[in-house]
């Protein structure tokens, strides 16, 4: 397969195709997304304080989870309907209440 990185540079590689599972975090519902296996999607992401950014949202009776360290799925616009939601923004960060739970996107020095 031949994979498009950001920036346009391509990239040939052998690959196989999964059908993986995944759960939301509040309800508890099952998709199943269809993965094609990489060996690294993207370098490892940091923590962020997420009490701070719950309080920023006005999230306090949500459950909201964010791990650290290597990405292990990056679920593409080919499952639309898993990018859709009640969204908000506070400054540079942008909050969206996917189905599997809220999504954050942009950075915050305080976050």
């Amino acid at each position: 397969m031949n994979i498009t990185k950001v920036g346009g540079e391509e990239e040939q590689m052998n690959t196989k195709v999964y059908r993986v599972p995944v759960t939301a975090i509040d309800n508890q519902r099952r998709y199943s997304v269809r993965a094609i296996g990489i060996p690294c999607i993207i370098d490892e992401i940091a923590s962020i304080h997420t009490a701070r950014v719950i309080e920023r949202f006005g999230l306090s009776n949500e459950k909201v989870w964010r791990g650290k360290g290597p990405v292990d799925r990056l679920i593409g616009i080919d499952h639309a309907h898993m990018h859709t939601g009640l969204t908000k923004q506070v400054d540079q960060l942008v909050a969206r209440k996917s189905p599997l739970g809220w999504v954050f996107f942009g950075s915050s020095p305080e976050a």
